[in-house]
């Protein structure tokens, strides 16, 4: 199926709109309108360092989105390109659509030098991982993300544990040596 990838504009706020809401519904996801205004922002705006592109059918129809980023790493000297999220119309998968949305990231990274381009995923996504198999590759990387604390935690061990980063913490105070860290934890 012919198609063109081309980056997003600001006409294309009509269009974007149900492929956004369909790639948050894939991932069970919710979010408040206003996160998806301030996305919508920060994607048109160049000082923000996020791209977009996306992939219209040929009668001109959006299928398909994909938002990157790139930023320093202190392993390489080149920038890399993290895919943050990647999403085609039900009805456009199978055309293409998903790999030539990837191949433009991967040719926008190879234009500024980037040493990788890398993105995460939900296991279950079972179609994509096909995909994902055949333009890249699985890392043994496994990703971890801080739990929300509404307030400081009750136990002395939790309390200690950021004693071995420098600064301040904002909810525990002033860092301060704890056995507890030198042990293990």
């Amino acid at each position: 199926m012919p198609m063109t990838v081309r980056p997003l504009n600001v006409a294309d706020r009509e269009a974007w709109g149900p492929l956004w809401q369909g790639y948050l519904e894939f991932y069970k996801t919710e979010l408040a309108p206003e996160i998806t205004d301030v996305t919508w922002s920060r994607l048109l705006d160049p000082a923000e360092g996020m791209h977009y592109l996306i992939a219209e059918n040929e009668s001109g129809e959006m299928i398909g989105i994909v938002h990157y980023l790139y930023h320093r790493v202190t392993w390489a000297v080149a920038d890399r390109y993290h895919l943050e999220d990647r999403f085609v119309a039900e009805a456009a998968r199978g055309t293409g659509a998903g790999r030539a949305l990837i191949e433009a990231v991967y040719a926008a990274a190879d234009a500024r030098g980037a040493d990788q381009v890398y993105w995460l995923t939900q296991n279950f996504n079972t179609d994509g991982r096909r995909l994902y198999d055949r333009v890249g590759r699985v890392t043994p990387f496994i990703k971890y993300q801080r739990l929300w604390r509404a307030k400081a935690p009750s136990s002395p061990a939790i309390r200690a544990a950021p004693a071995c980063l420098p600064g301040p913490d904002p909810i525990t105070g002033p860092i301060r040596w704890h056995p507890a860290v030198a042990a293990g934890f």
